[in-house]
C-alpha cells in the first residue's frame, strides 16, 4: 500500500511538471558538452529544448579543435614533402597556398557544422531557440524576448578566451585562437603569448608556414600540464621547427611601433624586447558564466565556473553543469562526458557520479605530445615509491621505416605494487597509442602485465610493452618520492 502510494506521489509529481512547463528540460549551449545532454535526455523520452547564442556544435568544431587539425595537417604534409628527399622522393618547386589551406579548412569544418546539426536536432525533435539565455527563475528562461519554462536545466556555454592584463594590449590590438583560424593572410612575424596546448600548436602552425615564430610562456615549464622530461623535448622539436621558445618570459607591455608590435618582457636575464607583425593571446580560457541570471536561478559560480557535485549538480536543486562552464578540465572529450552524464542524471532517482579519473591530454603538435594520469613530479608530491620506464622512439624499428625517429614512451608506476600512475609520449601516432595506457590504468592493468601483452612488430605501440619491461628490468629506475 505505502509503496502504491508512493509511486502515484512520483507519477503525479511528473504529471504536474508536465503540465505546468513547456519542456522537460532546457540545455544552455549548443556545443559538444549541450548535445551530449540533449541526446541523452532524448533517448529517455523528454521534451527538450536546446538554446544557442552563437553556432551549433561550439567552439570545437567551429573555432578551435576541427579547424587547428585541419591547418596542422596542411602543416605536416608541407613539411613532409619539403623533407621528401630522405625517402629518396624528390619534388621541385615546393610551396603552398595559403587561401587554398584555409578553403580546405572551411569545408571540414562545414562538414561537421552548420545544416548537419539543424537536421540532427530535428530528427530528435528537439527545438531549438537562436539567442542569449536568461534566468528569470531556476523555472523560467528569457530567450531573445521569448520566454520559455523547463522543469530541469542544463548549462553548457562552455569557456572563452582568457585575456591577461597586459599594458597596452588591447590598444595594439591581439589575436585569440578565434580569429587564428581565419586569418585571411598570415603575417610575417608573430609573438604567441601563452605556451599551453594552443599556444604551442599555434606556433606549430605558424613556423610551418613561414611565420617566423616566437612562443612566450611566463611560467617555468612549456606545457605546463605536461610531464616536464617530456615538456623539454618539445622544446627542442619547436627549435628545430625555428620557432624561438621563451620559457620563465612575463610580458609587462605591448605597444605599436611604426608598423610592428613591440612586446617588453622580463625573464631570468633581465629585460628584453622583440617587434612582430602580430601578436596572438593563447593564455588559457576562462568559463563562460556570466551574464546567464546564475543569480535569480540560485545557482552558485565563482572565477573559475559553475560550482557542481559530483552529480554535476548545481545549488539549485534541479539545474546541472557540465563541460568547460565547470572549470574542470578543458577537454571536448570530458564536455562530451560530462554532457551526457548530466543529461541522464537529470531524470534517475539515484545518479551516477562523476570520474576523471582517467582522461587522456593531447597536444598536436609535431611531434605529437599525449599523457594520461600524474607526472613524475606530481607522483612524487603525492607520496608515492615510484619506478619510471622509457622507450626512446629511435630503438624502435617502425620509427626508422617511417623516418620519425624522434620521441619518447615515458610510463610512471607505484613501486608498491606495479600499478601504472601515468603514462607520457611525445612522438608520431602519441594521440592513438596513449589510450592503450589509459585503457591499462581504468582496468586496472599492472606495467607487468602490461609487458606480456604481445604487441606486433614493427609498430610504434610496440613500445608501450618495452617501456612498461624496462620499469621490471631496472631496479636503478627506482625514484623515492
Amino acid at each position: 500500500m505505502q509503496l502504491s502510494l508512493l509511486f502515484l506521489e512520483i507519477n503525479k509529481k511528473t504529471v504536474l511538471e508536465a503540465i505546468m512547463n513547456d519542456f522537460d528540460l532546457a540545455v544552455i549551449g549548443g556545443g559538444s558538452a549541450g548535445y551530449a545532454a540533449a541526446a541523452r535526455a532524448v533517448g529517455q523520452g523528454k521534451r527538450v529544448a536546446l538554446i544557442e547564442a552563437d553556432k551549433l556544435g561550439g567552439e570545437c568544431p567551429n573555432r578551435a579543435c576541427v579547424p587547428t587539425k585541419a591547418l596542422l595537417r596542411s602543416a605536416e604534409i608541407l613539411r613532409t614533402v619539403r623533407e621528401s628527399q630522405r625517402f629518396g622522393v624528390f619534388a621541385k618547386d615546393v610551396s603552398f597556398d595559403w587561401d587554398k589551406v584555409m578553403e580546405r579548412k572551411n569545408r571540414i569544418v562545414d562538414q561537421l557544422t552548420g545544416e548537419r546539426l539543424h537536421k540532427i536536432l530535428d530528427r530528435w525533435g528537439v527545438s531549438l531557440y537562436t539567442g542569449r539565455a536568461i534566468f528569470e527563475s531556476n523555472l523560467a528562461i528569457e530567450v531573445d524576448n521569448k520566454k520559455i519554462s523547463a522543469a530541469k536545466s542544463i548549462i553548457a556555454t562552455g569557456s572563452k578566451p582568457l585575456i591577461p592584463k597586459i599594458k597596452g594590449l588591447t590598444e595594439a590590438h591581439y589575436l585569440t585562437s578565434n580569429e587564428a583560424v581565419d586569418l585571411e593572410e598570415l603575417p610575417r612575424s608573430i609573438a604567441i603569448i601563452g605556451g599551453g596546448a594552443v599556444g604551442v600548436e599555434f606556433a606549430q602552425i605558424f613556423s610551418s608556414f613561414d611565420v617566423k615564430t616566437t612562443l612566450i610562456e611566463a611560467g617555468d615549464q612549456l606545457l605546463p600540464n605536461e610531464d616536464f622530461e617530456i615538456s623539454e623535448l618539445v622544446i627542442t622539436y619547436l627549435g628545430e621547427a625555428g620557432v624561438e621558445v621563451l620559457v620563465g618570459a612575463k610580458v609587462e607591455s605591448v605597444a605599436l611601433d611604426g608598423g610592428q608590435k613591440k612586446v617588453e618582457m622580463r625573464d631570468s636575464l633581465g629585460q628584453r624586447s622583440i617587434s612582430v607583425d602580430e601578436i596572438m593571446v593563447a593564455a588559457g580560457r576562462s568559463a563562460a558564466a556570466e551574464g546567464l541570471g546564475l543569480e535569480s536561478a540560485g545557482v552558485e559560480y565563482d572565477l573559475c565556473g559553475i560550482k557542481v557535485d559530483d552529480s554535476l549538480l548545481t545549488s539549485a536543486g534541479n539545474i546541472w553543469a557540465c563541460g568547460d562552464v565547470t572549470g574542470k578540465l578543458n577537454y571536448t572529450h570530458v564536455a562530451t562526458y560530462q554532457g551526457d552524464l548530466a543529461g541522464y542524471n537529470a531524470f534517475v532517482e539515484k545518479p551516477d557520479l562523476e570520474d576523471l579519473a582517467v582522461v587522456p591530454r593531447i597536444t598536436f603538435c609535431n611531434p605529437e605530445v599525449a599523457s594520461v594520469g600524474l607526472t613524475e613530479s606530481q607522483a612524487r608530491e603525492a607520496g608515492f615509491r615510484i619506478l619510471v620506464g622509457r622507450m626512446p622512439y629511435r630503438y624502435l624499428g617502425k620509427s626508422l621505416v617511417i623516418g620519425e625517429s624522434r620521441g619518447l614512451i615515458k610510463i610512471i608506476v607505484d613501486g608498491a605494487n606495479q600499478e601504472i600512475l601515468g603514462g607520457h609520449i611525445v612522438g608520431v601516432y602519441a594521440s592513438e597509442l596513449i589510450h592503450e595506457i589509459a585503457v591499462a590504468m581504468k582496468s586496472g592493468i599492472t606495467a607487468e602485465s602490461l609487458t606480456e601483452i604481445i604487441h606486433a612488430y614493427p609498430t610504434i605501440a610496440e613500445g608501450i610493452g618495452v617501456a612498461a619491461g624496462s620499469i621490471i628490468a631496472d631496479d636503478t629506475n627506482e625514484q623515492v618520492a
